[in-house]
């Protein structure tokens, strides 16, 4: 018994333990660009928006260099056109195009999500002031979220700007696909109709019109030609095809809430005549996820 009891406190003083210890790992040595005074603060901003995950059961966020260098071409622009007598207490616009810094900075199929902040005094209140902010907290919180990259800039003696990006690192497409199907079928069961099938074939299709959506985010293809021209170049066999397309969502339940609100996205998900499905997610080079589902209707024997 007396053992049992030692090894459960040891236990739970582990548990208690990790946050900090992961804490400390993470950004003990980082070294962030910037200036020493900068590069200080930037660890002491993320360290304080990590130990807030951790405060909501999540894990810290893991430092990429590859997103430091990111926020740091786009702090450049930042200050360039934004005068620091303009810049409100707390400025969290987003209008500033991810692509171009994301891609000189090597960042590619990855999710990300930017903000900004300025501030006067300690990093503290400014943080803590995010959580005010319910897009920005609703991403501070968003568990497929695990990395990130950060730039402080010191604008003046009292004034300072930072720009964080957060990022997802690997998305497993297959596992999200197979995440759509199951949701799929849960809402096709709903109104009484049989559950699609897997298809890779129609998945393989999905991810080709997944990634000519980055570029032209409609039906019709980067050349012009409708969408369904991937399914006969692919030689996708079939009687009847649909295709439903989203940009931006980062999840599967969040694309299937939005699909499921749409009447036409809604019918393709539950008509009857469909029997299988494939699906494509791929982040394009502003960091926001393109999804297409590829419905059709085979026989069984194929």
């Amino acid at each position: 018994m007396g053992e049992y009891f030692f090894w459960a406190l040891l236990a739970i003083f582990l548990i208690i333990s990790l946050p900090g210890s992961a804490l400390a790992q993470n950004f003990g040595s980082w070294r962030p660009p910037g200036s020493a005074e900068e590069a200080a603060k930037a660890r002491e901003l993320v360290k304080s928006l990590s130990q807030i995950r951790v405060r909501h059961n999540l894990r810290p966020l893991e430092p990429d260099l590859d997103l430091c260098k990111a926020a740091d071409l786009m702090i450049r622009v930042l200050v360039e056109k934004d005068p620091v007598t303009a810049a409100p207490a707390l400025n969290l616009g987003r209008a500033m195009d991810l692509a171009a810094p994301l891609s000189q900075a090597g960042v590619r199929g990855q999710v990300v999500s930017e903000f900004r902040m300025y501030w006067s005094g300690d990093v503290q209140p400014a943080v803590e002031a995010l959580l005010g902010e319910a897009n920005i907290k609703k991403d501070l919180l968003w568990s497929v979220f695990s990395r990130v990259g950060a730039r402080v800039q010191k604008l003046t003696k009292s004034r300072t700007a930072a720009i964080v990006i957060l990022g997802a690192g690997y998305i497993d497409v297959g596992h999200y696909g197979r995440q759509v199907l199951e949701l799929v079928n849960q809402a096709r069961a709903k109104v009484g109709a049989q559950p699609l099938k897997w298809s890779q074939a129609a998945a393989d299709v999905a991810m080709t019109r997944a990634r000519e959506i980055v570029a032209r985010p409609d039906h019709r293809r980067p050349d012009g030609r409708d969408w369904v021209t991937a399914v006969q170049e692919a030689k996708l066999q079939g009687s009847a095809f649909g295709e439903n397309i989203a940009t931006g969502q980062r999840e599967p339940g969040e694309v299937m809430a939005s699909w499921l609100n749409s009447p036409g996205h809604r019918n393709n998900i539950l008509n009857p005549a469909f029997n299988r499905l494939g699906v494509g997610a791929l982040a394009g080079p502003d960091g926001q996820l393109r999804w297409t589902q590829l419905f059709l209707t085979q026989r069984e024997d194929n």
